[in-house]
């Protein structure tokens, strides 16, 4: 407030957006249709949701595929766990998913305005003050979770078309370039723990010996 560009918008998620709380469980019964689902730890651990995601098997009725099936620009976001730090999580569906559905313990929030990009909402709610507002949302003392009216009622800054596309490409750029640097380290630490357990074994084994200088 103060700072924000006067040509910027200010509304709240429940105008532009639909938010649908899933009721997919994890429980498969003969009688119902056979689908894939999203759960919440591909949700929580994955930045994106594509055609390549691994993903499980599993059942829900014809209404709750109707309502909960994923499509291009779906934005799915954690809504109940037990740390406040896990709520508000978002992932973004980038293709066009078959007989793909949302899981239960998530929320879909589906953009109806032609006025924000899906990409740009999403790397939003990814924002800090996203998260403090969830936080302060949230409802519970063992179990934390947010409610559709406190999803619904988060404020939701819209800057321009043209805007919204530099900020998305900026954070994907560097959103990549982290990536990349994570897997690098993660490639050294891989190696490092496996010259480890082999100079482990060398010396268990005698191949090599410990002297005083070494020590």
């Amino acid at each position: 407030i103060g700072k924000i560009p006067n040509n910027w918008d200010i509304k709240r998620l429940k105008y532009f957006s639909s938010v649908f709380l899933s009721s997919i469980d994890r429980h498969e019964h003969d009688t119902e249709k056979k689908v894939i689902i999203c759960h919440y730890p591909d949700a929580y651990n994955n930045e994106f949701i594509n055609n390549d995601s691994i993903l499980s098997k599993g059942t829900c009725t014809k209404s709750e595929f109707d309502k909960f099936s994923l499509k291009k620009n779906d934005i799915i976001l954690t809504k109940d766990s037990e740390s406040s730090n896990d709520i508000g999580i978002p992932t973004f569906v980038i293709d066009n998913l078959k007989n793909t559905v949302c899981g239960y313990h998530l929320a879909v929030i589906r953009d109806l305005d032609n006025k924000i990009l899906p990409e740009f909402l999403f790397r939003y709610i990814e924002s800090q003050t996203v998260k403090n507002y969830f936080y302060l949302s949230s409802n519970g003392i063992t179990r934390f979770g947010l409610g559709k009216s406190s999803i619904e009622n988060l404020y939701v800054l819209i800057p321009s078309i043209t805007e919204q596309k530099t900020i998305v490409e900026k954070i994907n750029l560097i959103s990549k370039t982290t990536s990349q640097i994570i897997k690098l380290y993660n490639k050294r630490i891989k190696l490092l723990s496996n010259y480890k357990e082999t100079l482990i074994a060398s010396i268990v084994s005698g191949k090599i010996k410990v002297t005083k200088e070494m020590l």
